[in-house]
């Protein structure tokens, strides 16, 4: 079984996933970085930023050796935050 995590504001947990990298104070800055800007906003931004760093490394030719790696975690990000977005 997986750790459980409360919320201070709702009388309810979640069990994560044994193994799962989250913790309360994930949780808890998760929620900070959503009262700044909704997922999809922070998606948007991303997905920005990111097409803006492409076209940069094309044009110098110049990708990172690590950047299979790279595109694989940004798109886990921007698809989680479409997940998360769309709950909203």
């Amino acid at each position: 079984m997986g750790k459980k995590i409360g919320f201070d504001n709702k009388d309810s947990t979640v069990t994560l996933p044994k193994g799962a990298n989250l913790d309360e104070n994930t949780i808890r800055h998760l929620a900070l970085l959503f009262e700044f800007a909704s997922p999809k906003e922070i998606r948007n931004y991303l997905l920005e930023i990111y097409h803006t760093y492409l076209i940069q490394k094309v044009n110098d030719h110049s990708f990172p050796k690590n950047f299979e790696r790279l595109a694989t975690c940004m798109y886990r990000v921007i698809d989680l935050l479409g997940e998360v977005g769309e709950t909203e």
